[in-house]
């Protein structure tokens, strides 16, 4: 209740007639009061105080009461009368908000002239201008109509005054149902859900509006079954205007108990979890239904009433809330240089012949070439597959027939080079166990090539007809010698060609050096002939790794995973700089593959597990004091346990990067940027203890008080309401443009008075 205070002015006088205001006399008080009371709200651009009747007999009410009893109060002992609120609904049903200021006058003689009465009208206004309370109701956008009562006590002759404010019931129109979809307004089964309230706190959060459709995405489906777990649990969308907030007058919310604005048809659980699009099966991706078109405005909010039991028990509005994650570290990769002279002659062209083979085809109808010198071939391989589906008898005579197609389509084409021709013919299982691994299946790969070959021809059958397709492709190598210049542009491509033909490693590791301190020159190694002969070569996994990393960008990511894979799963064969090059290139690649909020459970599967690895990252920790490759490991992996929500894998990573981070922090810059990444997480109430020292010390910079503000809000258990009407306000005042931007756009906030009246004030 607000702080009573006591009128201190005295008007004097020795008239002997009627002790009690007339109804002129009443009349012209109150208008003199609300005269002064509107100039208030007028110089703060506030909308006027409209007089009301039914507030007048409320307030008249209460006054009578208080001049009966001969005490200030804002309660009556009666029951049904016993706050503000009850004694208007005792007149009126129509208002939704309530204020209430009382005063007791000194002594005060009748005559009550226009002159005194005016003075009276002053000395009431100023006194309730001077209380906190009574000012705020005065000042409030959150009212619309008042009233005025007053009582004379002759006893003592003195003025009981009450002054009672309302906020008239508010409808919006263009309702899309009558009854609110049967959602009921009952609280009573609502504590079972409101248990996860540390989960239900950022659900309005979760919505987006993508055309007129409107998202609901949830990180957790299990979570989500866990709480909603009944047929009438569900979710509704709530559709509410800016201009519901409007400075000139008190919020026109909706009178419902159900919502605020444009209620949408409900969807529950059942529906939920059918209409489910979420790419992975761990998440909830699902649409809630679509704007009206008749909703024509420019700036809405969707806001989310949560179901239980068929009745609202929770509603949440979206909050900007300031995040971001930690960028890796940049680690340069460990080079290895040979000493080793690149050449300017030897194999300087590969060219390569594809014949596309049907099932079961011998001959090819499809062959895709290039322009071949045929003085300058040198060898020339055949290399003739089948997929390893089917039996290997049926198989082996469809790639040796395939072979010899392609055998005679070269001698017919390019005359006699008989002896230049070296074949290669069989069941292309190199490329199935790339696929297997590839797609989800590395359970397979140790199995043996008949067990290989059955989940081929069962579970495979028709699922892999393109990767299939892809095994059967058989092509001829060509190889062309030549000579080069050292300033060739392909300077390094032709020895690393050369090198690789000749299995001198040395060799081309040097190329590999040249390729990396070359401009964008690492795509060549998409090249087939090239991964043929480099991708299982453990001395150059260094270099290869290292060259990927810097152009990381040209590479087709299934290529990345498979080479991570492979090496990483035969580790002890490298040495100490190769696995620290593919190690880093491990970190940058999981995190590109799973920077999206909702992956695909195949592209989840191409990230070797971060427990098979775990261990390699952890010697390397050892191995070197500060190892920053350790961290952008849990920088990754936490987005892989993520993606699975394994909450106890999350929290292991998450404290070691906060912990590095707090380590390193020497600058309120620092403590920015962890912040950013606490509520990135989720975790405000780490943003919220990270601010407040340096906020209480004045340490703040902009940046950081915005943070701590804008994370104060989504966070009210948190805090007490001053600490953060305070913090909010010193936002104002460091940047009034950025707070008024921010408050534009979460124009929800302006449902607490405190805060619309400063916008209202400043903004505009």
């Amino acid at each position: 209740m607000k702080k009573l205070l006591l009128l201190i002015a005295i008007i004097g006088s020795f008239y002997k007639g009627n002790s009690q205001l007339t109804a002129e006399e009443e009349k012209y008080l109150s208008d003199q009061i609300l005269k002064r009371v509107n100039s208030l709200r007028k110089s703060k651009k506030i909308a006027p105080l409209e007089k009301h009747i039914e507030l007048d007999s409320a307030a008249k009410f209460h006054s009578n009461y208080m001049c009966e009893k001969n005490k200030l109060t804002h309660h009556q002992l009666e029951r049904k009368f016993v706050t503000p609120k009850h004694r208007i609904e005792k007149y009126s049903n129509d208002f939704k908000g309530f204020g209430e200021n009382v005063l007791k006058s000194r002594s005060i003689k009748p005559p009550f002239t226009k002159r005194k009465l005016s003075l009276l009208a002053n000395l009431m206004f100023k006194s309730w201008k001077k209380s906190e309370g009574h000012y705020k109701n005065m000042i409030s956008r959150e009212f619309s109509h008042s009233g005025f009562g007053f009582a004379y006590y002759k006893k003592t002759k003195q003025m009981y005054a009450t002054h009672t404010f309302g906020k008239k019931s508010t409808r919006i129109p263009n309702q899309l149902s009558e009854n609110s979809f049967g959602i009921g307004s009952s609280y009573d089964d609502c504590q079972e859900m409101l248990n996860y309230s540390n989960i239900l706190a950022s659900f309005g959060n979760r919505i987006s509006i993508e055309g007129d459709e409107i998202i609901f995405r949830y990180h957790n489906l299990e979570y989500f079954k866990k709480i909603f777990k009944d047929d009438n649990d569900g979710l509704a969308v709530d559709l509410v205007k800016n201009e519901q907030f409007a400075c000139s007058k008190s919020n026109t919310l909706d009178d419902s108990p159900i919502y605020d604005g444009i209620l949408l048809k409900p969807i529950y659980k059942e529906e939920i979890i059918r209409g489910n699009k979420a790419l992975s099966s761990f998440r909830l991706k699902v649409s809630l239904g679509k704007v009206p078109p008749t909703f024509n405005a420019t700036e809405f909010s969707a806001n989310l009433i949560l179901i239980n039991n068929g009745n609202r028990c929770d509603y949440r509005v979206p909050i900007t809330i300031p995040h971001s994650q930690y960028s890796l570290i940049p680690i340069e990769p460990e080079l290895f240089v040979p000493n080793t002279q690149l050449k300017t002659e030897g194999t300087s062209f590969v060219k390569e012949i594809y014949f596309d083979f049907g099932s079961s085809k011998t001959t090819s109808n499809r062959i895709i070439s290039d322009t071949i010198n045929q003085n300058n071939i040198e060898s020339i391989d055949i290399k003739s597959y089948t997929s390893v589906d089917g039996s290997y008898a049926n198989n082996k005579y469809l790639f040796t027939k395939r072979a010899s197609f392609i055998k005679n389509y070269l001698l017919k084409k390019y005359g006699r080079i008989q002896n230049k021709i070296k074949i290669e013919s069989k069941e292309n299982w190199e490329l199935f166990d790339f696929q297997l691994e590839l797609y989800g299946f590395s359970n397979q790969l140790d199995k043996t090539k008949s067990n290989k070959r059955r989940f081929a021809n069962t579970k495979l059958k028709s699922l892999f007809k393109y990767q299939f397709g892809q095994q059967r492709k058989s092509k001829a190598i060509i190889y062309e010698k030549g000579t080069w210049n050292v300033s060739d542009k392909n300077h390094a491509t032709y020895n690393l060609i050369d090198a690789l033909l000749h299995e001198n490693s040395n060799l081309a590791n040097a190329a590999l050096i040249g390729l990396y301190n070359q401009k964008n020159a690492g795509y060549i190694l998409e090249q087939d002939f090239i991964l043929d002969r480099l991708i299982h070569k453990k001395e150059l996994v260094q270099n290869t790794a290292a060259l990927i990393i810097k152009n990381i960008q040209f590479y087709q990511t299934d290529l990345i995973i498979y080479y991570i894979n492979y090496w990483l799963k035969r580790a002890n064969e490298l040495s100490k700089n190769a696995k620290k090059n593919l190690l880093n290139l491990y970190t940058i690649t999981t995190r590109q593959l799973l920077m999206f909020w909702d992956v695909d459970n195949e592209r989840l599967a191409k990230v070797l597990h971060p427990e098979k690895v775990k261990t390699l990252f952890e010697e390397m920790e050892q191995a070197e004091k500060n190892n920053t490759l350790y961290l952008n490991y849990h920088m990754a992996i936490i987005e892989y346990f993520s993606q699975i929500n394994d909450y106890q894998k999350i929290s292991t990573s998450f404290d070691y990067i906060s912990n590095y981070f707090k380590k390193q922090s020497l600058k309120i810059e620092d403590d920015i940027k962890l912040a950013l990444f606490f509520n990135q997480w989720s975790s405000f109430n780490l943003t919220l203890e990270l601010l407040a020292k340096p906020y209480l010390n004045d340490q703040l910079n902009e940046d950081a008080l915005f943070i701590y503000a804008q994370t104060l809000m989504v966070s009210n258990g948190y805090s007490k309401e001053y600490l953060r009407d305070t913090v909010v306000e010193e936002a104002l005042k460091k940047n009034k443009t950025r707070w008024c931007e921010w408050i534009k756009k979460d124009f929800q906030n302006l449902r607490y008075p405190f805060i619309k009246n400063a916008y209202c004030n400043y903004c505009k």
